[in-house]
Parts: structure tokens; C-alpha cells; sequence
């Protein structure tokens, strides 16, 4: 910075601050998907500032998390219409090319076509619950996948306004700096010409230059960090080849009633989605363990068959109809050991159900006392930026030229008091927010548990 600007800056300082198959289906669909994010043209941001809600708006669009727990969800539909084809019948050919050596007869000895082809349909008949069993398996998983996706949107909302709440504190950060090196230099340069005049030391000299040159270090920094921060908002919202650049001023509604805390844990314990998704897999697991039980049973089912023979005899029958009993007599100890590995999922399922009951409680606590604190805090921050205000019209009001320097100091002291109050209310609102997510809320305006 050279005297020129130095001269610029005491100018502003004067005049003050500015303002299966199935599967194989899905695993194609969500390739396919992944190579559409990846192939697709990157979202265009705003002209203007970007606010909050098209941040949010732009990352449920793109983020790639989401699309995982979208192919995630549309895996598990198609493991549910799987599980229900063991309700309908099966049709199935076979075909066998067999030559064979005829014994007896006007041709022993010679090889003559042995071939045959059928045709079969298979009903199952009775099954003593396992295809009720499964079927109700997989659409419990289906339905904790769809909560797992609303849970990720959740996710995935709170991700960005978090690091746009971020991005706006660093760059507060940085003007902060920019004032407090701006007064530093106007200090500096202003002993200059003192120390020339032997009005200061050359020890106070260096004192100034030192106090600059680390002010503008950490001007430099907080401009680095706020450049970081807006490549993370970016990843936040799904973007690889665009970089927000202006964003808009929020305004959460920070005036919101506090519920009760045991209200806001019990509506919790009832719509918290990680908890559905906990208590929707705790269901599947029990079903495996009626699946696996039902396979100790015997299996009825009934089939009818039409089959051709290249070789004739009087006594074949071309069409047959039967209903087959399999009985599972001995398995080597398969069948029992499933039904108690399904016992013992079934089993950290319900444990897992309960250690998160006990954590969502705890956060349901933890974000009410956040609210209560940072609303403490934002009236403290509140009641210091009128402080300063008045500081500042002090000092501008008393300006001479050995207060000039008092005024850089009020001026960088009010926007960090305004840093201080932004950083309350974006902390409010993201505590708000928690909340909302805790209890099951929509954070999109779209959905709700």
C-alpha cells in the first residue's frame, strides 16, 4: 500500500464507512442417472445476489448424494415388486439335445435322437407365510429408503445454508480487516512524517508498521478463507464449475415461539426421520425372522406340463398335471442357523433404534438451549452495534485531526460489532433449523414426515 492510497484511505476515514433382472434394471437406470448429472450442463446462477432458498433449490437439484439415495430408493421398489412375483405363476421351457445308444430292439447299438422339450407353469400354493414374510421385509426397506431420501434432503438443506451462513461471516471477516488495515496504514504513515520531526521514536515507528503488516497478514488470510468458503458452497450445492460470487442478504424469521422441550422430544421420538428409517428397518428385520422361520415348514405347489419326446413310446404322457409337497427333512443345520443370524440382526436393529432415540433427545435438548443462548447473545450483539453506532457519530462529530485516527478505530470496532450480530443470527437460524430437521420438519417447504 503506498502513500497514494494512503491518502485515499484518509479521505474515507474523514467521511466514514459505506454499507435379478430387476436389480440388474436398477444398477443400469442409476449408471445411467450418474452419467446424466455428469454429462449435464452446469446450473446457471443468478445475475443478481444469490439468495438462500435458490442455493437451497440448486443443490436438491444436483448434489449427487441425493441422486445415490434416489437410485438407493428406486432399488428397493424394484426388491418389492421381486418379492411380489412369488405370488404369481412361473412359466418356464426347457429344452434338452440328448443323443443316446439304444439297448434292445431292431437298433441296439446304434446312437438315435433321445431329445425333449417341455414346457412348465408353477404356482406355489402354500408356503406357510414366506412369501407374506418377504414381501413385507421389502417394503418396510422401501419405506425406510424413502425416509433415508427425505433425511437427505434434510441433510443436504442444512449443509448449504450453513456454509452460506459461513461464507457471508468470512466476508465480514474481511472487511473487518480491510478497516483495521486501513487504520493501521494511516497510523504508520502518519508517524512517518512524526518520526521525521522527531516527535516519535523510531521504536514507535516500527510498532505501527508492525501492527499494519499484520493486520493486512490477516486481511490476506480472511480473503483466502472466504475464496475456500465459496468453492465448499459450491460442493454443497452440487456445482463443479460454478463459483457463487455475490450473495444476497437473508432474513430468517428469528421471532419463531419456542416450543416446550418435552413437546419438541416427543414430536421427535414420533416424526424424527432418522428414527422412522430406524423403526422401518427394525420392521424388515423382524419380517426376515417370520421368512426364515416359514422355510422349516413344507412348501405345496402345484404344475402342469407339456413336453414332446423324439423318441416314441406308448406309455409317455405329454401332458401332466401335479401338485409337489417339498418338505425341508435335513439341511445340515442351514435353515436353523438363518432364522438366528435373523434373530440377531433383528436384535442390533431395536439396540440401534434405542441408542438413536437416546441421541435424538439429546439434541433436541442441545438445540433448545442453543436457541435460548444465541438469543442472549444476539441481544448483547444487538446493544453493542448501538454502541458503537454512537461511538462512531462521537468520534466523527469530535473529528480533528488527532482524533482522525479514532475514527478508523470506531468504524472497524462497529463492523466487527456487526460481524458479532450476524454471526447470533445466522447461529439462531441454523438452530431454528436444527430443530425443524429434529422433529421431522420440512426444511424445503415441500415435504413433511
Amino acid at each position: 500500500m503506498d502513500r497514494k492510497q494512503g491518502t485515499l484511505t484518509k479521505e474515507r476515514l474523514r467521511m466514514g464507512r459505506p454499507g435379478g433382472y430387476r436389480r440388474t434394471l436398477v444398477v443400469l437406470v442409476a449408471l445411467a442417472g450418474f452419467i446424466g448429472v455428469a454429462n449435464a450442463a452446469p446450473p446457471e446462477l443468478p445475475e443478481s445476489g444469490l439468495t438462500i432458498d435458490q442455493a437451497v433449490r440448486i443443490g436438491l437439484a444436483n448434489h449427487p448424494g441425493l441422486v445415490e439415495a434416489r437410485a438407493k430408493l428406486d432399488e428397493q421398489r424394484a426388491a418389492v415388486e421381486s418379492a411380489g412375483a412369488d405370488y404369481k405363476p412361473r412359466l418356464y421351457a426347457e429344452g434338452i439335445l440328448r443323443q443316446g445308444r439304444q439297448f434292445g430292439g431292431a437298433n441296439e447299438g446304434q446312437f438315435t435322437d433321445d431329445s425333449e422339450a417341455r414346457v412348465t407353469v408353477e404356482q406355489e400354493l402354500h408356503d406357510f407365510g414366506e412369501r407374506e414374510a418377504t414381501t413385507r421385509a421389502a417394503r418396510a426397506e422401501a419405506e425406510a429408503a424413502e425416509v433415508a431420501l427425505f433425511d437427505a434432503r434434510q441433510r443436504r438443506v442444512l449443509a448449504i445454508r450453513r456454509q452460506f451462513y459461513d461464507l457471508l461471516l468470512k466476508e465480514r471477516e474481511v472487511q473487518v480487516w480491510n478497516e483495521a488495515m486501513a487504520v493501521g496504514f494511516v497510523r504508520w504513515d502518519y508517524g512517518q512524517g512524526k518520526e521525521e520531526l522527531g516527535q516519535i521514536s523510531p521504536v514507535d515507528l516500527a510498532r505501527r508498521e508492525t501492527r499494519f503488516r499484520r493486520f493486512r497478514g490477516n486481511y490476506r488470510e480472511a480473503q483466502l478463507d472466504a475464496r475456500l468458503e465459496r468453492v465448499r458452497l459450491a460442493h454443497a450445492m452440487g456445482l463443479t464449475d460454478a463459483i457463487p460470487t455475490d450473495l444476497a442478504e437473508p432474513e430468517p424469521d428469528l421471532e419463531r415461539q419456542l416450543p416446550n422441550v418435552e413437546e419438541l422430544r416427543n414430536r421427535a421420538w414420533q416424526a424424527n426421520p432418522r428414527l422412522v428409517e430406524a423403526r422401518q428397518r427394525m420392521e424388515a428385520a423382524r419380517a426376515r425372522v417370520d421368512a426364515s422361520q416359514a422355510r422349516r415348514w413344507p412348501r405345496i405347489t402345484g404344475e402342469v406340463v407339456a413336453q414332446h419326446y423324439a423318441r416314441r413310446f406308448n406309455f409317455r404322457n405329454d401332458m401332466e398335471a401335479a401338485i409337489r409337497l417339498e418338505a425341508p427333512l435335513y439341511q445340515g443345520g442351514r435353515l436353523a442357523a438363518q432364522a438366528e443370524e435373523a434373530q440377531a440382526r433383528t436384535q442390533q436393529a431395536r439396540a440401534r433404534w434405542l441408542q438413536l432415540r437416546q441421541t435424538v433427545e439429546e439434541n433436541i435438548y442441545q438445540a433448545h438451549l442453543a436457541v435460548q443462548t444465541l438469543r442472549e447473545k444476539r441481544q448483547a450483539a444487538e446493544t453493542e452495534v448501538a454502541y458503537r453506532q454512537l461511538k462512531t457519530d462521537l468520534a466523527r462529530t469530535e473529528y480533528v485531526l488527532e482524533l482522525e485516527t479514532d475514527l478508523g478505530d470506531a468504524l472497524t470496532n462497529q463492523t466487527r460489532a456487526e460481524m458479532k450480530l450476524a454471526e447470533a443470527k445466522y447461529g439462531l437460524a441454523m438452530a431454528f433449523d436444527r430443530l425443524d430437521a429434529l422433529v421431522g420438519e420440512s426444511l424445503a417447504g415441500k415435504e413433511k414426515m
